[in-house]
């Protein structure tokens, strides 16, 4: 018995050596030494949009596997609204509506806006 746990560990060792070869260098990449220029807090693309209660932190990620589907996701930082989208294959017309949902959420003493998501199916590739 004593001679298969030595055999166990010597396995472990082996691999554990073996593993280490090759995890050195992963990718070509190497981080520049100067600070990068990051855009300044002030930039129009962070202010606040104009209007009450107006639509913020606007996302549009994939929402199927066909790529015929789109989830839209904002933020409304007063009071709830309606979490729908309007859009149509011509402009200015926005004759379809897709409808979504709403949720906020409390940690301690913070309270969310309200977060809409939406799913935008049927789309043309």
């Amino acid at each position: 018995m004593r001679g298969l746990g030595f055999a166990a560990l010597s396995l472990h060792v082996l691999l554990c050596l073996v593993n280490g070869a090759y995890s050195r260098r992963t990718s070509s990449y190497v981080r520049s030494e100067f600070p990068s220029t990051d855009m300044p807090l002030d930039s129009e693309w962070f202010a606040t949009p104009k209007g009450y209660n107006a639509p913020q932190q606007v996302h549009i990620t994939q929402g199927d596997y066909d790529g015929k589907a789109v989830i839209i996701s904002w933020v409304t930082p007063s009071e709830p609204a309606p979490t729908q989208v309007f859009y149509s294959k011509e402009e200015n017309r926005y004759d379809q509506k897709a409808q979504g949902t709403m949720t906020n959420y409390t940690f301690y003493d913070y309270k969310s806006g309200y977060i809409h998501h939406c799913l935008v199916e049927g789309l043309e590739v």
